[in-house]
């Protein structure tokens, strides 16, 4: 029996403290949550899942993968990073001289995820929507 319920303890333990280190940043938009997760899987090219989670069909999640690790942008840096002002949530992340820059926004009944990628060396690409999600 003492066994068992240390078990229980330890387990609860190491959930609790894997759970409090994954840092995830929410911001709101409109009925949606905007969600950036920090994927560090101990991989050697850390990744962000940049998503949201759609309040109908009891919490729809939808993500992207961009490369690095991602950090949410205050509308106060939209400008630097080129991020339109009506973006509804953005992020960068910057790893090994590859970064990109993730952006959302909502348009009537959709969300479109915008990404663009950018070197050490030269110029960052345009942005590219690289998914569209219907919304009811």
């Amino acid at each position: 029996m003492k066994k068992t319920t240390l078990l229980i303890g330890l387990s609860a333990f190491v959930f609790a403290f894997f759970v409090v280190q994954t840092p995830t940043l929410k911001s709101m938009i409109g009925k949606f949550v905007m969600q950036i997760d920090l994927i560090t899987s101990g991989e050697e090219e850390p990744s962000t899942n940049v998503g949201f989670f759609i309040e109908d069909r009891a919490g729809r999640y939808v993500g992207y993968d961009m490369y690095g690790e991602g950090q949410e942008l205050g509308k106060d840096d939209y400008s630097t990073y080129r991020v339109p002002k009506n973006a509804d949530a953005a992020c960068h992340s910057f790893w090994a001289g590859m970064g990109e820059t993730v952006y959302l926004i909502q348009k009537k009944n959709t969300v479109e995820i915008y990404s663009r990628k950018e070197y050490e060396d030269g110029d960052p690409t345009k942005y590219k929507k690289v998914k569209t999600v219907k919304i009811q």
